[in-house]
């Protein structure tokens, strides 16, 4: 049972990381389109959020405001992130 735990765990943590690039790609785009404002919706836990906040500020975004409602989701917490653009479109700096 092990074996098997740890192969979920990495395929888990790949479509993690498949939807984190999949949101920068998206924040990508808004950029490419001249937004300067972009909204994003997420639901789970508070890692995927966290990915997903990394992964939009890494393309030049950077985290405004957010808001949280309970239960909306299958009584998952979901999260609604404003970013607006850097200045300079560059990614925010790591901390």
């Amino acid at each position: 049972m092990g074996r098997f735990t740890e192969k979920l765990n990495t395929a888990v943590q790949q479509i993690k990381l498949m939807h984190a690039q999949a949101l920068g790609d998206e924040a990508r785009a808004a950029a490419e389109q001249g937004q300067s404002v972009y909204m994003l919706r997420m639901t789970g836990e508070a890692r995927k959020f966290s990915d997903g906040i990394v992964a939009v500020e890494a393309e030049g975004w950077r985290l405004d405001q957010m808001s949280f409602v309970q239960g909306q989701s299958e009584g998952q917490p979901e999260g609604w992130f404003l970013f607006r653009r850097n200045e300079n479109g560059a990614p925010a700096p790591r901390t």
